[in-house]
């Protein structure tokens, strides 16, 4: 049984009878090795103005993922003409870069008031196209 589950989790991705899910695919930063990561590696939170509203996301690369938003190769802002607005200070961790930013789009759709505290932005709830 043993040799069927790491089969299963080296092959196919599965961890125990339960296939991890993921909204989006891990972005693939190839400007870092992997023994970098621990040392030199930030992550950042950033905002960007898009014809959608504000589009909350975050990176460990982002002039990177910022060509790849205005390329049109991220689903969420394709045809949206994303701009950046505001980027966050660095984040030691990919976990710490995720909690703001499901925070800072809390605040965003609930707390105007604190999200104008945060970024200095007037918020604008982003449509889901």
């Amino acid at each position: 049984m043993n040799i069927f589950r790491n089969l299963l989790r080296s092959v196919l991705g599965f961890h125990g009878y339960r296939r991890r899910h993921r909204w989006h695919e891990p972005e693939n930063n190839f400007d870092f090795r992997q023994d970098d990561v621990q040392h030199k590696r930030v992550f950042q939170v950033y905002v960007l103005k898009t014809d959608y509203g504000h589009y909350v996301g975050h990176t460990g690369n982002i002039r990177a993922r910022l060509r790849a938003h205005l390329a049109d190769e991220v689903c969420s802002t394709a045809g949206g003409n994303p701009k950046l607005i505001w980027q966050s200070h660095p984040l030691k961790s990919r976990q710490d870069a995720t909690r703001f930013e499901a925070a800072l789009k809390s605040l965003r759709d609930n707390r105007k008031n604190e999200f104008k505290k945060y970024t200095g932005l007037v918020p604008e709830p982003y449509q889901y196209h």
